[in-house]
Formats: C-alpha cells, sequence, structure tokens
C-alpha cells in the first residue's frame, strides 16, 4: 500500500518465470509465477512508473502517460 518494494530482487530464483496473465478490468494485470505465486495486481501505471526501458524512460521525461 506503501508503494515500497517489499522484495529483494536478488533473492529471487533465476528459474522463476511468468506462468500465465489476466487482464484486471481496464487497469492491471494479475500474474502468475512459476512458483505458483500470484498474488496482488500489478497496475498499468505503475509497471510503466517503474519500467527501466528506453521508451518508457522517454516517455516520463517527455510527460507522457503510461
Amino acid at each position: 500500500m506503501t508503494g515500497r518494494s517489499l522484495l529483494d530482487p536478488a533473492s529471487v530464483a533465476p528459474d522463476i518465470h511468468v506462468d500465465s496473465m489476466e487482464l484486471v478490468g481496464s487497469y492491471g494485470v494479475r500474474i502468475e509465477f512459476s512458483d505458483k505465486h500470484g498474488t496482488g495486481i500489478f497496475r498499468f501505471q505503475d509497471l510503466f512508473d517503474t519500467c527501466s526501458c528506453e521508451v518508457c524512460r522517454a516517455r516520463r521525461e517527455a510527460g507522457k502517460p503510461g
């Protein structure tokens, strides 16, 4: 709820991958991972805000929405 990351990425096993994704309304996705956890909803805006790819960074710097 605070927006702070609770997971240390270094603690995730390298063989963990996405098994499935489903839309949640028009604002996010629910992801099930190969270790069978799938709690929570990943909002599109939050994914955009934390994405480190060149395209998303450029859009954020230009003030464009995700």
